[in-house]
């Protein structure tokens, strides 16, 4: 998972994993196709859901022709993972068939259409790729459309797109670099909750798009085979970070080169996998760790007036440490945050879970594996979102802590002041 300065990840999903298994709320991707669902645009067939499926850490969204029938599929994370602005990204490979429609796109949470963004869409030998926004009313509806190339879209690339509201900008990258902005006045970038979609399509050459790049004569051929697969894989959606890239990461995954081959096996480092708090003095900047402060026997820690951090050193030896621990009255618009550090973080996942009670829980994941649980409660028992979580969690490497620069002495009892937190 690519690092972008001023943005931190706050969702992903490598693919890792069947597309029946749900997260920690039990939510799965949504694929297209109940009952006899036809794609759009031209499109043959219909859309059925076995179409859609993970294999060896790789999403595959497939377009096939059995029994004289073409079917094909797209996939949803509005179950999953829905979103005002950010940074958006898919990486993703097609095959080389003529006919075989693609779109990657942005759909709002609320169903209330339009907006709509479509970051990639085209034909999937086509150099070709459109990028769409959509606005307006059902009645009045407008569209602006961008265009630029991919010489050869069989290889790995990402592709994505950038929505700022605020600065009512909607930028489409490419490989994560810039390839064109929108910027009118006169063209509203919608703040609205967007929630990613990905779908192909077989496309019929008597169609209402027989003018564009389809099957010939309908039927697999020379140019287009039975079966063609759109591989995924990985997605991604950052949120901006005011003190730069705080490097959260996806689940450890081999990720995929321009040439398709994998890279060597991240070194094995160990069971650095134990979690012992410590004391952070919220004047301090650039960020240390002090040595370890004591905890209390119920892990329970309090926040108060003001903006509280609380860090964390996820780097011992021991996994029997790794115990749960309790924030109470969390208040990230005041400016609370939580810091975590250790050498196994590099590649950690963050996950928000809640229990039927409402209870919350911060969910780290280190590159071993091994997971550890801050049950939060928020400022007057309200519930919060899990970007409100996410978007107050740093991570850092563990570089910022040496032992050797900071003490603190073991009576008398740390100061409350500066609003700093023993864990």
């Amino acid at each position: 998972m690519p690092n972008h300065d001023g943005w931190k990840l706050a969702w992903s999903d490598t693919f890792d994993h069947s597309l029946d298994v749900g997260d920690n709320n039990g939510k799965t991707w949504t694929r297209y196709g109940w009952g006899w669902q036809a794609p759009e645009f031209g499109g043959m067939g219909r859309y059925q859901q076995s179409n859609s499926f993970t294999a060896d850490g790789v999403l595959h969204i497939r377009s096939q022709y059995t029994d004289g029938v073409w079917s094909s599929e797209g996939i949803g994370s509005g179950d999953l993972h829905a979103a005002s602005g950010g940074r958006w990204e898919v990486r993703a490979r097609f095959p080389n068939a003529k006919g075989i429609g693609y779109v990657f796109l942005l759909w709002p949470e609320g169903e209330n259409w339009p907006p709509e963004v479509d970051f990639a869409e085209g034909r999937v030998r086509d150099p070709n790729i459109y990028a769409t926004y959509h606005w307006g009313s059902v009645q009045d509806h407008k569209q602006a459309q961008e265009k630029y190339q991919n010489a050869d879209l069989t290889n790995w690339h990402t592709y994505g797109a950038i929505i700022d509201p605020e600065k009512n900008t909607l930028t489409y990258t490419f490989d994560g670099q810039p390839i064109k902005t929108l910027s009118d006045p006169s063209i509203p970038i919608s703040n609205q909750k967007f929630w990613l979609g990905m779908q192909t399509g077989s496309q019929d050459p008597h169609g209402s798009f027989a003018d564009q790049e389809s099957i010939d004569d309908a039927v697999p051929g020379k140019e287009t085979a039975a079966t063609s697969d759109i591989e995924i894989d990985w997605v991604a959606h950052y949120t901006p970070s005011a003190s730069g890239n705080l490097e959260h990461h996806a689940t450890p995954h081999q990720h995929h080169d321009s040439t398709g081959e994998q890279p060597a096996a991240q070194e094995n480092r160990g069971n650095e996998d134990s979690a012992q708090p410590y004391h952070l003095a919220a004047a301090e900047t650039p960020l240390h760790y002090p040595a370890t402060a004591a905890t209390d026997s119920s892990g329970e820690q309090h926040g108060s007036a003001g903006a509280d951090t609380f860090a964390y050193l996820l780097d011992s030896h021991d996994s029997a440490s790794w115990q749960n621990s309790h924030i109470t009255d969390f208040d990230p618009q005041g400016g609370d945050r939580i810091v975590l550090t250790g050498d196994q973080l590099a590649d950690a996942r963050l996950e928000i879970s809640q229990e039927a009670n409402g209870q919350q829980h911060l969910n780290v994941t280190d590159r071993e594996g091994h997971t550890r649980t801050i049950d939060i409660s928020a400022q007057n028992g309200k519930t919060l979102t899990a970007e409100d979580i996410l978007t107050h969690v740093e991570i850092h490497s563990a570089q910022h802590y040496d032992p050797s620069h900071h003490s603190v002495p073991p009576a008398p009892p740390l100061p409350q002041e500066d609003n700093s937190h023993i864990l």
